[in-house]
């Protein structure tokens, strides 16, 4: 996959507004500020059914990372504890 024009990962964090169930958003892209993530629109799709959209600003938490940190990283699927 070639990372050209990825210059950051983002992940936001919404509670279901339904079920109060956790909701994580990625976001990749050149943006490194929270604040021009923030301003944009996400469809937010929680497992009990409900989908919404949400501004950035509305998620619970939010954290950014230099893609290049950690595009060479990889998971082992037994390391992975959550199931969609």
């Amino acid at each position: 996959m070639a990372s050209n024009n990825v210059g950051y990962a983002h992940l936001l964090l919404f509670r279901c507004r339904q079920c109060d169930e956790p909701v994580a958003v990625p976001v990749i892209g050149q943006a490194s500020n929270l604040e021009e993530i923030d301003g944009q629109a996400y469809d937010v799709k929680c497992r009990c059914g409900r989908a919404e959209s949400l501004l950035g600003v509305e998620a619970i938490a939010h954290w950014v990372v230099p893609w290049e940190a950690v595009q060479h990283l990889t998971a082992r699927t037994d390391e992975i504890g959550f199931t969609n």
